[in-house]
């Protein structure tokens, strides 16, 4: 995922449910320049989500989808593995979209139902496009750029 987003040299990148930090580890050993912020609901996992992968961004403990772009800015990249429960992972992608730059990439894992099947349709803002790369093993997943 974190070699799909094309994280390039001193990119903002925002990892909006950091959990265990496996992606964080992915999107720092993909390019170690990039300013890295994450976001985790879960105290525990955020306090145990080593700083070496934060050393250019931060972390906040705080649900996601109350987050704003006052609190966290824009990002060029977002990667993400959301919750899947309920549907909460199209919640997450679509509140993701409003932290994304003009010209930046969203890749995040979503559960391979008819629900998030259809909701890819309206997801692109004007300038962007949504890409559906299909793994058999994971599910679908969305690139927005």
């Amino acid at each position: 995922m974190a070699t799909f987003a094309g994280i390039e040299y001193k990119d903002r990148v925002l990892e909006p449910s950091a959990g265990t930090g496996n992606l964080l580890r992915a999107i720092v050993d993909a390019e170690p320049t990039a300013s890295v912020h994450a976001v985790e609901i879960n105290r525990a996992l955020c306090d145990a989500l080593p700083a070496s992968l934060l050393a250019a961004g931060e972390a906040l403990c705080q649900d996601f989808l109350t987050c704003t772009t006052e609190q966290l800015g824009h990002f060029n990249r977002i990667v993400m593995n959301p919750p899947f429960a309920d549907g909460a992972d199209v919640k997450h992608i679509k509140h993701a979209l409003h932290f994304l730059e003009r010209d930046g990439r969203l890749v995040a894992l979503c559960a391979a139902g008819p629900g998030s099947r259809r909701s890819c349709g309206p997801w692109p803002r004007p300038g962007k496009s949504c890409q559906k790369i299909h793994s058999p093993a994971r599910g679908p997943a969305f690139g927005q750029h």
